[in-house]
């Protein structure tokens, strides 16, 4: 199997918030409490309320997702035999193209071909970058929804913007999975080839905002989300996600891993690679 990449496959693209600062705190204001989870809702006894929790901390940051489109087609050919009824019912052979075949008792002939096939498979996949709980209903919403309101960013600018985190599945993960998922046999007698293409490999960035709250002496985050106002608690500030910084080389050398799955001991050509940092 060979793995190609379009010529535009990579891109970086950083989502315009629709909430500032000040609305995604009156969100979280208002939904502060939630941050401490279920259990502690539950406690009759002693509960988080609006007045009792405090929040102490707030940031903004961007958190990734991919977005893929990959297609898998294979040329091959097939041997069959094609069963062909006879109408008269005095034939007892058929000779067809300098070949003679006998008509047997259910009154057709068998007649043997090579197919010459084509097959393809196309797979779209949306992956959030972190361990967040986000479906994929969500980042098609993003997408669909607010693919006006985004920014193109450049390699540098990516490795610049200290606001944007790292991506926890790397590209060399995305690749294997996309491949795993194209993974299918064909009936064939003969592989004449046997392609995957990378049409798009996005790497999208979207806002998040995290808020830092104290409550009896315990801290828990709210995370409010930057495009549609949706809250999550039991969240992460960006010092707990020191693992998801960025090194300058991530992308590189997630590329040049990434061409080890398909070729053993390969490693992405140059081009590929100055297309990623682009």
């Amino acid at each position: 199997m060979e793995t190609k990449f379009s010529d535009d496959f990579s891109r970086y693209l950083k989502m315009v918030e629709r909430l500032d600062d000040k609305a995604a705190r009156q969100i979280a204001e208002n939904s502060k409490v939630s941050a401490f989870g279920m259990l502690d809702k539950l406690k009759v006894w002693k509960r988080p309320s609006n007045e009792s929790v405090t929040i102490i901390n707030s940031e903004k940051r961007y958190e990734p997702f991919w977005y893929v489109e990959a297609e898998r087609e294979i040329c091959f050919k097939s041997i069959s035999s094609y069963s062909v009824e006879i109408k008269n019912p005095d034939a007892h052979s058929i000779e067809f193209d300098g070949n003679r075949f006998d008509v047997k008792q259910d009154r057709k002939i068998h007649i043997p071909v090579t197919e010459h096939c084509n097959n393809k498979k196309v797979h779209i996949s949306h992956i959030y970058g972190t361990t967040r709980d986000v479906n994929k209903r969500e980042m098609v919403e993003y997408i669909e929804k607010h693919s006006s309101e985004q920014q193109e960013l450049t390699f540098e600018e990516v490795m610049q913007d200290n606001l944007l985190l790292q991506p926890e599945k790397k590209l060399a993960t995305i690749i294997h999975l996309t491949e795993r998922e194209l993974a299918h046999s064909v009936n064939a007698s003969e592989i004449m080839s046997d392609t995957v293409t990378f049409k798009k490999v996005y790497l999208y960035y979207h806002p998040v905002y995290a808020f830092e709250c104290l409550w009896d002496q315990k801290t828990a985050v709210l995370e409010v989300d930057g495009l549609n106002g949706k809250t999550v608690g039991g969240g992460r500030m960006k010092k707990e996600l020191i693992s998801m910084m960025k090194d300058p080389d991530f992308l590189m050398d997630v590329a040049g891993d990434a061409l080890d799955i398909v070729v053993p001991g390969g490693r992405l050509p140059l081009t590929i690679l100055k297309r990623l940092r682009k």
